[in-house]
């Protein structure tokens, strides 16, 4: 066998060219290499080049065949990468296959299950009735996207340096538990928690968790701050007056689907044109009106509604003997046992009376001297006796602060009195004269006694006079009671009389009552035959359920090892799952409808929708339903049914098929004057994870085509609005005119000129300003704007539902006082033609004011608690934000860097 080296020596010469050349090839195309998309050509080209120039080196074309090895090398470069990507996302750190998306799906659940489990324990399963837990994201447009974004950003975090160990981990957790989660609290969660079928570890929950919070800390590191956009003080200003300035409108609508049916049916080209230009898009994403076919998470939704109002057909008729029976069974109840209290009028009230002479005393000298002269026949001791308690030596100097500032000089207020030790106080002419004056020592008289001391009283010592006389001209004997400074139990002269304690009687069972307990009987009966179809209803779809159940799990067993945790192909294989049974459960929801119907509940099984088409409208009040509560006051802070059925839902198959056919409950109360309260039952029956739609998918055509004509149409309603315009503009700048409303100069116009069109509706609004503040906002939180709901101001009323930051930014800022324009609502569905009035203050009128309110506020506040903060930050953050998120993913050639716009 001949030597590998026989064969080099023999054909040296060759070999070192190749050599040579490769690497050259190395050293110059360093920087091509660095570029992901093209290492599998390169590498095809210096391998294939390699080996098919050594082996022609036998047959002396050893350059013949290296050309030709290169050129096959390129072309299994370029053709191999396809295959490898398919299902997958091409990134400058790899391509994330359809398995590492599950992958890493799998692990952002568990960190998110491991941080709501972790505040669960620490605060109780209560916590999360009041806010949604807390997660790990980017809030990106949809899941997947999501996940990719933080492997981007762990890229970045590798990039910068950041390591998390575990004991930051722990940190993390105890620093989200405000130090309150224990160390039994972290492992039953742990414990509780699974990765690909088996139990979580220390090191895999430290690794998860890590990873999430090293993303977390390499997008706040990268990501733009506020502060690297200072506003300008103009910027306040105008967010100032967004706040300030008011106006109303006079407007009518235009709507542009009314113009859509004049539009000519659109080529396949056109179609296909505008399907490929906005399928990876939702609407109004890309601008203002734009379409958007990206197809998000849809859900289809089987209910059985049940209206307690409508059951009182089938309840027994309320007889006089369920009347009386409920009034003798009932008789402490408050609907028959009433409260009686005694007459107020009637009651003593000498006490008080007493009183008031007190509660008049601070004011002038005038009760003191009417007191002597209703007194004269009596002897001395009233005169001590008097007050009958000491509560005027409180009442008296309280009453006297706010007129003196001084309680402990003065007692009765007397204008220019000079106040000292050495000369007496002169008292009124009015008095009559008054006996000599003992030392204040022994001076206890209950009226003013301690209320006229002099300024060396406030040093705690009692002041001695050589005045014979006392400053209240009352004679102090040896019986009086000493000085007592205590404060009363109870305020003096205010005090109300004591409410006695109320008695009880017993309404008559007269018509007026017995028409009160019909009514609560039926209630009482209405309830709890409510409550019997619900669990009925609730207790058959259980049943629908466990027998769907048993048929998916006999499909499951039947090729067990297709399903199994880790194959390949499990995740399809719970799509193929879904396909199978949706042929199985078109029986099932025949029988639940038919077991609704026969219970008296009405049955409604909605078609695939999305989030938002499920609340918006009218058409499925049930979106909007709350989970059943003991309290109604905790109502609004339940989960809606909305809520509930999408927080569900994700991109795992598996998951999904889990979330199907559960039986829920739920409630909603009309708020209007009529009453009642619905009960649902419900639950989803199918699904459709969201994705990038196909053309020939079942009403995508026909989503292009409504698009296409809406398009279309919004040159046409504009054209009519421009029209309405005019004509009204013509009239308001007339001079002499009378004024007159949208109602008379458009009472022969249609929406759309021609006589088949819908008659217009002009409508007034109520004073409105851009931007609003909470009228009651939570203490010690700084007050937020947002932007103001217009309100109309006739019989119907109602608000503006399709406003947005354009349409007032026009009809503010584009529009003056006074003048007429045409409007566009926020997705370009409408035109509004409208006529600003009212406007206050406006640069002529009010607005240096206006600049004074706004230089003092901002000189004394720097604008820190300003409500105008958070809106700046906003909306100068936020564009950054998206211009640092749109440059992350081209920066790792997920999507390709936009064109740079002037």
């Amino acid at each position: 066998m001949a030597s590998p080296f026989t064969f080099f020596r023999k054909y040296s010469s060759g070999m070192m060219i190749v050599m040579v050349i490769l690497s050259m090839l190395l050293f110059t195309l360093t920087d091509l290499f660095s570029d992901p998309s093209a290492k599998f050509w390169l590498l095809g080209l210096l391998i294939g080049g390699a080996v098919f120039g050594v082996a022609g080196i036998s047959q002396g074309k050893w350059l013949q065949w290296g050309l030709g090895g290169s050129v096959l090398g390129v072309l299994l470069g370029l053709i191999l990468p396809s295959f490898a990507e398919s299902g997958g996302i091409a990134t400058n750190v790899g391509v994330v296959t359809q398995e590492e998306q599950n992958d890493m799906y799998m692990r952002r659940a568990i960190a998110n299950r491991f941080l709501a489990g972790a505040i669960e324990q620490t605060y109780g399963p209560m916590f999360f009735q009041f806010q949604a837990p807390p997660r790990f994201g980017f809030r990106q447009r949809t899941e997947t996207e999501d996940l990719i974004f933080g492997k981007l950003m762990r890229a970045e975090a590798d990039r910068l340096g950041l390591e998390v160990t575990p004991t930051m981990v722990k940190e993390y957790l105890t620093n989200m538990t405000d130090g309150q989660l224990t160390k039994s609290d972290y492992l039953t969660i742990r414990n509780s928690l699974s990765y690909n079928g088996q139990t979580l570890t220390e090191e895999l929950a430290s690794e998860i968790l890590g990873d999430e919070i090293r993303a977390r800390m390499a997008y706040d590191l990268t990501m733009p701050f506020r502060a690297t956009v200072p506003p300008s003080p103009e910027v306040y200003w105008e967010y100032y007056k967004r706040l300030k300035v008011q106006q109303d409108l006079e407007l009518v609508a235009v709507d542009v689907e009314e113009f859509a049916g004049q539009i000519a049916e659109p080529s396949d080209g056109d179609i296909a044109s505008l399907f490929d230009e906005y399928k990876t898009s939702m609407p109004n994403q890309q601008e203002a009106g734009a379409p958007g076919f990206f197809l998000p998470t849809r859900i289809k939704v089987a209910y059985a509604e049940l209206d307690n109002e409508k059951l009182k057909s089938a309840i027994e008729p309320v007889t006089e003997e369920d009347i009386k029976k409920y009034y003798e069974d009932n008789k402490e109840s408050p609907l028959i046992r009433i409260p009686v209290f005694p007459d107020i009028e009637g009651t003593d009230t000498s006490d008080v009376e007493a009183e008031e002479p007190q509660t008049e005393a601070p004011q002038s000298e005038e009760p003191q001297t009417e007191e002597p002269q209703t007194e004269e026949p009596q002897s001395e001791e009233p005169q001590t006796e008097e007050p009958q308690t000491e509560e005027p030596q409180t009442e008296e100097p309280q009453s006297e602060e706010p007129q003196t500032e001084e309680p402990d000089d003065c007692g009765v207020f007397q204008d220019e009195t000079p106040q000292n030790s050495d000369e007496p106080v002169e008292p009124p002419a009015t008095k009559e004269p008054e006996p000599p004056e003992v030392p204040a020592t022994e001076s206890t008289e209950p009226a003013t006694s301690g209320a006229e001391t002099t300024p060396e009283s406030q040093d705690g010592e009692a002041p001695v006079t050589d005045d014979s006389q006392s400053p209240n001209g009352e004679i102090e004997g040896e019986g009086t009671p000493p000085l007592s400074l205590e404060i009363p139990e109870k305020p003096v002269g205010t005090t109300p009389p004591e409410m006695p304690e109320p008695t009880y009687e017993y309404r008559e069972l007269d018509e007026e009552l017995s028409g009160e307990i019909r009514e609560a009987i039926e209630a009482e009966r209405i309830d709890a035959l409510t409550n019997q179809r619900l669990a009925d209803l609730k207790s058959e779809m259980e049943g629908i359920a466990r027998e769907r159940d048993k048929q998916q799990f006999g499909i499951i067993e039947a090729d067990s090892a297709k399903y199994e945790v880790g194959n390949d192909g499990d995740k399809s294989a719970y799509d193929d799952l879904r396909n199978e049974m949706r042929a199985l459960e078109v029986e099932y929801n025949k029988t639940l409808k038919a077991a609704a119907e026969a219970a008296g509940f009405a049955y409604v099984e909605t078609g695939l929708l999305s989030y938002a088409d499920f609340v918006d409208g009218e058409d499925y009040p049930i979106a909007l339903a709350t989970e059943p509560v003991d309290n109604p006051m905790m109502a609004p802070q339940a989960s809606t049914v909305a809520q509930t059925l999408f927080q569900n839902f994700n991109q795992d198959s598996q998951n999904n098929n889990a979330q199907l056919y559960l039986a829920r409950q739920a409630q909603k109360t009309d708020i209007a004057l009529t009453g009642g309260t619905s009960y649902y039952v419900y639950w989803a029956i199918d699904y459709d994870k969201s994705h990038e739609p196909k053309l020939d998918e079942p009403g995508v055509r026909d989503a292009v085509i409504a698009a296409y004509k809406l398009g279309k149409a919004r040159d046409l309603a504009k054209t009519r609005a421009e029209e309405l315009a005019a004509r009204i503009r013509a009239v308001v700048d007339a001079e002499g005119t009378e004024e007159q409303g949208f109602a008379e100069i458009l009472k022969d116009e249609t929406s759309t000129g021609a006589e088949d069109g819908s008659a217009l509706a002009p409508r007034r609004t109520l004073p409105f300003s851009w931007m609003k503040t909470s009228s009651a906002g939570q203490m010690g939180m700084q007050q937020q704007a947002t932007m103001s709901t217009i309100e109309f101001r006739d019989e119907s009323g109602g608000f503006m539902d399709d406003v947005g930051g354009k349409f007032m930014e026009s009809v503010f800022t584009e529009l003056s006082d006074d003048e007429v324009g045409v409007v566009p609502n926020y997705d370009l569905s409408k035109y509004y033609v409208v006529h600003v009035q009212n406007r206050f203050p406006t640069a002529e009128v009010g607005e240096d004011g206006l600049r004074d309110q706004f230089a003092a506020e901002g000189k004394q506040f720097s604008f820190r608690n300003s409500a105008i903060l958070t809106p700046i930050q906003q909306d100068l953050a936020m564009t950054a934000l998206r211009k640092w998120e749109l440059s992350v993913w081209e920066k790792y050639g997920v999507i390709e860097a936009q064109p740079e716009t002037e």
